[in-house]
């Protein structure tokens, strides 16, 4: 006997030469199926000696007749069943050898493929519907990052000016300390030099004294007198001598707090050297938002009433909008109920028309009476429809209106919020203006607050106010200092904070950019003096619409610069955005196109205020509408 084996095979070979195989095995002209069976149960599948699924094999014969519920080979009893076949077996070999069974499968497949599509679009909206969660509560997080950083770099700017009010006090105090030391050095030096003059009539005392000993009886009374002398001399020696120990010890401290003092100096000189230009930054800001309290001042109490007032009529359209829904639902509820006893008035109809149906040879009062009942329901069916179309009526445009109430409310909401914001801009460029008033002592000093500033000698062409002032910056505010002497006693005593000047002058002849238009086209002097400084102010500046392109950047000179109407600047080297510099110069460029006529703040809203009531008094006349019906059903 033959050993057992570990595995079976079997093998067919079809002649494809008129290439009707589907699919990439259409090209071969002989194609064979292999089945190769393992002890273990498994089988593996080979189509020209490639390793394939168990799938491809059927899919080859799929409407051949030859797959699994082949027809083509016929076996024993495969006439019987065919013929005893249920149609739903029948049906399997009509659709094989119609061709339709490969067709069916694989819609079976795309509609499997559908429904794990549609599963896999769900768990994407789950997984997205977690994400934008975990996004707001980054963003929330990100804004408590922003927050503390502000706060972070507020604390540090105010330590470093700490810093710097200490630096002063002890300067103050060490030139303090130097001016005692010279005047303890000149006291010290005069007493010196009075001992020395006492000393020497001492000397001198004592030269007579011994000069005059032989005529000691005859100078007694003298004696005396000299004795008298020398004691309050020596007195005065003593205090001398004790006054100069003193100034000696003082004069020790001193230099000792001296030695101190400059180690002080010295280790605060590199900390002011390092603050000078933030300082100096500061100073500019604190200008900035000086002359804009100015202007600003006016409108914070106005602007305050007006928040009040919006914030109360906020609260007031936000208890209108509540009763309107309040009311829509009391109304939907009875709608819901009318509609119930429309169905009942309907059933009750229809049971009674099949009851009339039913009957055989009514009785006459009976059959009059039933008439009667049945015209007095589909009247009262008839009522209650006409009803039931005018509440739905009244519905949709309390809908409308409670929409309508509801955008009013956003608007107001969003006006609210932006007059905060604005109220608290006020409120900081307050504080800021009241912290430093050194800039406009020095203004009053100087007697120059009725000086002409830049922005008011020119005229900007429409649409390019943001292009000059993203150029000239705080140079907008520049003083015209018509004589010379004045610029020159002012430079002798600097400002406080940064200032711009300048002295009027004809316009210079420059050179321009090829194929560029130079912003200073755009501006046009009022005053031909001022035409020098524009010229001379804007000379690198040149317009451009948009974002200019990579090979124009690269095109211009290392001095050219290119802006355009939104005050965005680029360069061969790089771009800059419009900083934010407030609203004073703009304010100042747009004055002569009538700045002055800009709108206010407007708080009332007409649809609103008309809306608001007409929502309450809507919903209570449906309310009443519904409950009549309810009465009469």
């Amino acid at each position: 006997l033959r050993k057992p084996v570990a595995r079976a095979s079997v093998e067919l070979f079809f002649d494809n030469s008129l290439g009707r195989a589907a699919g990439q095995w259409s090209q071969y002209a002989e194609i064979s199926v292999k089945r190769v069976l393992q002890r273990d149960g498994e089988s593996s599948y080979f189509i020209n000696n490639t390793h394939v699924r168990r799938r491809d094999v059927q899919d080859i014969f799929l409407g051949t007749g030859l797959g699994p519920r082949a027809y083509a080979i016929i076996e024993q009893g495969m006439i019987s069943r065919i013929i005893e076949a249920r149609p739903e077996e029948l049906r399997v070999f009509l659709e094989e050898a119609a061709g339709v069974s490969k067709y069916k499968e694989r819609r079976r497949e795309t509609e499997h493929r559908l429904a794990d599509t549609r599963d896999n679009l769900a768990r994407l909206a789950d997984i997205r519907q977690e994400l934008g969660s975990q996004i707001e509560r980054l963003e929330k997080q990100a804004e408590v990052a922003r927050r503390y950083n502000e706060l972070s770099t507020d604390r540090a700017q105010k330590q470093n000016l700490l810093w710097l009010l200490r630096r002063n006090d002890a300067e103050a105090e060490a030139q303090r300390h130097a001016r005692e030391i010279e005047h303890s050095a000149t006291e010290l030096e005069s007493e010196t030099a009075r001992l020395r003059e006492v000393e020497r009539d001492l000397e001198q005392a004592r030269a007579e004294h011994y000069a005059s000993g032989d005529a000691l009886s005859a100078a007694q009374g003298e004696l005396y007198g000299v004795n008298a002398d020398v004691s309050r001399l020596e007195t005065e020696i003593r205090f001398v001598a004790d006054t100069r120990q003193r100034l000696d010890a003082q004069l020790a401290q001193l230099r000792a707090q001296r030695d101190a003092g400059r180690q002080s100096e010295v280790e605060q000189g590199d900390a002011r050297l390092a603050w000078e230009a933030r300082l100096g930054e500061s100073r500019e800001a604190l200008e900035q938002a000086r002359r804009k309290h100015a202007e600003e001042q006016v409108k914070l109490p106005q602007t305050e009433h007006a928040a009040r007032l919006l914030q109360g009529r906020i609260a007031g359209e936000r208890e209108r909008i509540a009763q309107a829904e309040q009311a829509f639902q009391v109304e939907q509820t009875h709608l819901e109920h009318a509609g119930k006893t429309l169905q009942g008035l309907e059933q009750r109809e229809e049971r009674l028309l099949a009851e009339r149906a039913e009957l055989v040879a009514p009785d006459a009062q009976l059959l009059v009476r039933l008439t009667q009942e049945l015209a007095q329901s589909t009247a009262e069916l008839s009522r209650q429809e006409a009803l039931l179309a005018e509440l739905e009526a009244a519905r949709e445009a309390l809908d409308r209106q409670r929409r309508t109430c509801v955008d009013s409310l956003q608007m107001l909401e969003r006006e609210f919020s932006a007059l905060e914001g604005k109220l608290l801009t006020l409120q900081k460029i307050q504080n800021l203006v009241e912290e430093n008033s050194k800039i406009q002592d020095w203004i009053g000093r100087h007697q120059l607050a009725s000086k002409p500033r830049l922005w008011q000698k020119i005229r900007v062409k429409a649409g390019w106010e943001a292009a000059v002032e993203s150029a000239l910056g705080e140079r907008l505010h520049a003083m015209e200092m018509s004589d010379p002497e004045l610029l020159q006693r002012l430079l002798d005593d600097p400002p406080p904070a940064r200032v711009s000047a300048f002295l009027p002058g004809t316009n210079a002849k420059l050179s321009l950019e090829r194929g560029l238009k130079p912003l200073a086209d755009y501006v046009e002097a009022v005053e031909p003096a001022v035409s020098g400084v524009i010229a001379a102010w804007l000379a690198p500046y040149y317009v451009v619409e948009g974002v200019p392109r990579l090979m124009t950047r690269l095109g211009l000179s290392p001095q050219a610069v290119l802006i355009n109407r939104e005050g965005h600047q680029f360069s061969r080297f790089g771009a800059k955005s419009k900083p934010w510099r407030g609203r004073r110069a703009g304010m100042g460029i747009r004055s002569r196109k009538g700045a002055r006529n800009s709108p206010g703040w407007s708080f009332r809203s007409p649809s609103t205020t008309k809306a608001s009531p007409s929502c309450g008094w809507r919903g209570r006349r449906s309310n009443s509408a519904i409950t009549s019906v309810n009465l009469r059903i």
